[in-house]
């Protein structure tokens, strides 16, 4: 009995995923610049959203330093330290699932400390490059030196957080409405609006209140109670159904667009694969429910 309940969920889910994979539409852009992506999308769910913000923090290949081979370190700095270090820096590579190897070689030859940068670790294959080259690594004192090899590996942050691509977020779109029981009075209406920190509200010519930034609303419902402390304004917060407001912000190894373009992909294939796993594993369900137990062998089949 539960299994073919069970059986008839996978069958009615498999029917909607292709609607699945078109249910984000883009109502506005709010940022779009090579790192960071801001936009405004309806037409959606929180399940369906959230599972876009995982693929995007954990599912991810991209490359990063896996394998720190120390030639000569005689500085103060702790090799499995200083190679942690070199493995959490974002990597860009335009060759795709391909090995990169880099090459540290320095010596301090002045009389004062000398500051090591990612711009130290010098590629030697093509298509490599450190995203952040001024991120400061440690020290050498004087006549110290540092000779190391560093190679890459293709990963997702599932493996380890050094393959972590982006910080990706949602929050449903705010609704805020705003209703004058009386005339505007212009000291109620700043009463009210003070009451927001995030200043979502503006005063009209009139003493009226507008929510003129409802993007920059935090739900804190400080407003909501304010305007419940005085009389001739009411104000509400609550969430738009379906819509939502989306952000995206790459660490460098790829833009902000290209991961988006990764993570519907991701997400593909692993409805398709869902798809064809149910269409290859499972007992084929009759076209039409039987109107009674006694019209079928297995009367199980009547949970629909």
């Amino acid at each position: 009995m539960i299994c073919l309940r069970v059986t008839t969920l996978l069958l009615f889910f498999t029917m909607t995923l292709q609607p699945l994979t078109n249910r984000m539409d883009i109502t506005s852009v709010l940022v779009n610049d090579p790192m960071h992506l801001k936009m405004v999308v309806s037409g959606s769910s929180a399940s369906y959203m959230n599972a876009i913000r995982r693929i995007a923090l954990s599912d991810i290949l991209i490359p990063s330093v896996h394998t720190v081979d120390m030639e000569t370190n005689d500085s103060d700095l702790v090799p499995e330290v200083f190679a942690h270090q070199i493995g959490m820096l974002a990597i860009r590579s335009s060759e795709i699932m391909a090995d990169g190897e880099f090459l540290m070689d320095i010596k301090n030859d002045g009389t004062s400390v000398m500051n090591i940068y990612a711009h130290h670790l010098v590629p030697q294959t093509t298509g490599f490059s450190i995203v952040n080259p001024n991120t400061l690594l440690g020290y050498l004192s004087p006549d110290q030196c540092v000779r190391l090899r560093a190679y890459t590996k293709w990963g997702t942050a599932k493996e380890h957080s050094k393959w972590t691509c982006c910080h990706c977020s949602f929050y449903p779109m705010p609704r805020i409405g705003v209703r004058h029981t009386k005339p505007p009075c212009l000291n109620t209406s700043q009463l009210v609006a003070s009451a927001c920190p995030s200043g979502v509200f503006d005063i009209e010519d009139g003493g009226g209140l507008c929510a003129a930034r409802p993007l920059d609303c935090m739900y804190c419902g400080e407003c909501a109670q304010a305007s419940r402390a005085v009389d001739g304004v009411e104000v509400t917060v609550d969430e738009k159904e379906g819509e939502f407001v989306f952000e995206l912000e790459s660490y460098g190894s790829f833009t902000s667009t290209e991961l988006l373009g990764k993570v519907f992909e991701v997400l593909d294939r692993r409805l398709s694969a869902i798809q064809k796993r149910i269409a290859g594993d499972l007992p084929k369900l009759p076209s039409t429910p039987p109107s009674s137990p006694s019209e079928t062998t297995n009367s199980a089949m009547c949970t629909y």
